[in-house]
């Protein structure tokens, strides 16, 4: 909001999402290349509110669910259930999964007895919140590719995310995070399909 009241010489209630998506659209069309969207950016490391929950010291966060570019196929389900019981062999895991469906993504974790969950700290008006922070406070991130595959590299998390379906979205996104982050700890956006022939980690 300062840099809106120093712009226009007048304050803001709200500062709606949609007005910076709007301002994007060339970029996200492909019609500008990332140089030009770098002049409407100031890129700074999120700063998520603290929890008053015992954590673990160190902890993997966990976030798998189907959705366009992670599509729910019996390669997939079995993908995750061996992801996510070995990193249950490596130390605490914690799931971020929500349980409840407010859009496309139907989450797909197995039952590890030694994964941790988050369901009974979420209310409809903190749920963002406490998963952003639970992201902040991990040694790393793994999950479907998608939002949180960028939120955790801009908390300083090491990610990796996964894909199956290589056309089902668009690398601008991937791209201008990338190159936000230069300097920093960059995402790793993976597709099972490698994965499973030996081709990636």
């Amino acid at each position: 909001m300062a840099l809106v009241r120093q712009a226009e010489g007048r304050d803001g209630v709200v500062l709606h999402p949609s007005l910076m998506y709007r301002l994007y659209g060339p970029y996200w069309w492909g019609h500008r290349p990332v140089d030009w969207i770098r002049r409407y950016m100031r890129v700074a490391k999120v700063q998520p509110p603290r929890l008053s929950v015992d954590l673990p010291g160190s902890y993997t966060a966990v976030k798998f669910y189907f959705n366009d570019c992670f599509t729910d196929t019996a390669e997939n389900r079995a993908f995750v259930e061996r992801t996510v019981r070995g990193l249950a062999e490596l130390g605490p895991v914690i799931s971020l999964s929500t349980g409840v469906s407010v859009d496309d993504h139907d989450p797909c974790e197995p039952d590890v007895a030694a994964m941790q969950g988050i369901r009974h700290l979420l209310t409809p008006e903190s749920n963002l919140a406490v998963q952003s922070a639970i992201v902040a406070g991990a040694s790393r991130f793994v999950g479907t590719y998608g939002g949180f595959a960028y939120l955790a590299p801009l908390c300083g998390v090491p990610a990796s995310s996964y894909y199956s379906e290589s056309g089902s979205f668009s690398m601008r996104h991937l791209d201008l995070v990338r190159d936000m982050l230069r300097t920093e700890v960059q995402p790793a956006v993976l597709d099972v399909h490698d994965i499973a022939a030996g081709r990636g980690v």
